[in-house]
């Protein structure tokens, strides 16, 4: 791992070197930044790190700072405050420590002094923004922001190996959920054995694991999990986080006595996923792909008697979108739904679809892209009660 990041970190810093000497600007100040406290609370809410700080540097701890500057060896100021609440951050030898000069901080005053200069044009790109102002910080505008979205579209074999290694951590849990539910297990008890066998604690998890049964699988963000009684279907959506990098899984599985419609659909569905997965190559549209799922759901829906009219007259109704109301995919990275997809160049954003207004990738597919495919047939009542 140490050898991938270090091509990985060297590759987007003679990025980000680029940038600096393309917009005329001589340092980029990021945070990882602080957790969020509740309203009229003392407690905070899960703390994710800013995205493009995890996009250079891995730890996922609170208020740490990346000092990149123009042509120099980065700078992190490493925070380990004076608190005798909380577990703090601490370095133990990480693979990555060697890219970067680290300083220990417990406060942030006297790292401002240092990297703050009137005479130079600094950037930052900071989760808290009013505060960056008032220390004089410029921050980055959205022309900056899209041209690193763009960089982080394309995936070096670094950040290529962090995904890996997270489907093959979320694929023990989703095991263990699979065999939970058979074994007659609660929502809320399969949800256990999937933190139990990725060892992760709710709030490590990428995004909130939709456990669901039998008609909470309509739900598409469901998220109680009831914690009495098993069912006859089983949707699960889990992933996993490696070094700051995204797995998402989708699965569904049914018992023996499932209605033979359920299973016909599932089992069409599994053929056209994989199917839909040989499109992913550079330079195809990823909106084809789009196309194709609903053209290829729609078959199935008339083979089942779902939709009772002809194929081609369910496609000009667009009756499909009722039971695949949302997108194909989307890139997955230091994001589940990562950035830039849609954008068709560092610079400009795609037209947004008014056929398919939740596609979240809107251009070509280009070497180095991560994208999930998730085809999926649901029935909603809210949806099927506008037909």
């Amino acid at each position: 791992m140490k050898e991938l990041y270090s091509s990985h970190i060297q590759q987007r810093l003679n990025e980000i070197n680029h940038l600096m000497e393309l917009e005329s600007f001589d340092s980029l100040i990021i945070e990882s930044g602080f957790p969020e406290y509740y309203y009229l609370d003392d407690q905070t809410s899960f703390f994710r790190p800013n995205p493009h700080f995890l996009f250079f540097c891995p730890d996922m701890g609170e208020g740490h700072t990346l000092f990149l500057e123009k042509g120099k060896k980065p700078k992190l100021f490493y925070y380990i405050p004076k608190d005798f609440w909380h577990e703090t951050s601490q370095l133990n030898g990480e693979y990555w420590e060697d890219s970067f000069d680290i300083e220990i901080i417990d406060d942030h005053s006297t790292m401002w002094s240092q990297i703050v200069s009137s005479s130079k044009k600094q950037l930052i790109v900071s989760p808290h923004p009013e505060e960056a102002i008032d220390r004089g910080c410029m921050i980055a505008s959205d022309k900056i922001l899209s041209q690193i979205h763009w960089l982080r579209i394309s995936k070096t074999s670094y950040e290529v190996e962090c995904i890996r290694q997270a489907n093959k951590l979320a694929a023990l849990g989703h095991g263990a959920a699979k065999n939970a539910f058979f074994a007659g297990q609660s929502e809320l008890g399969v949800f256990n054995h999937y933190l139990q066998a990725t060892q992760q604690q709710q709030s490590q998890m990428p995004y909130g694991n939709i456990i669901a049964f039998d008609e909470k699988a309509a739900v598409l963000h469901y998220q109680r999990a009831r914690q009495v009684g098993s069912g006859k279907t089983f949707l699960i959506d889990a992933g996993y986080r490696f070094n700051g990098y995204c797995s998402d899984i989708t699965r569904t599985y049914y018992k023996k006595d499932t209605h033979v419609a359920f299973k016909e659909i599932h089992r069409s569905l599994d053929e056209l996923q994989l199917k839909l997965c040989t499109m992913v190559k550079p330079g195809y549209d990823y909106q084809d792909i789009q196309k194709m799922a609903h053209k290829e759901i729609c078959h199935i829906l008339t083979k089942v008697d779902v939709i009772k009219c002809s194929v081609d007259e369910a496609l000009n109704k667009n009756l499909v979108s009722t039971f695949f109301p949302h997108g194909i995919g989307h890139a997955l990275g230091i994001q589940v739904h990562d950035v830039g997809g849609k954008q068709i160049n560092d610079l400009e954003k795609s037209s947004e679809s008014d056929e398919h207004p939740y596609l979240r990738t809107l251009r070509a597919i280009q070497p180095n892209d991560v994208l999930t495919i998730e085809p999926g047939i649901y029935m909603i009542p809210s949806l099927l009660s506008q037909i």
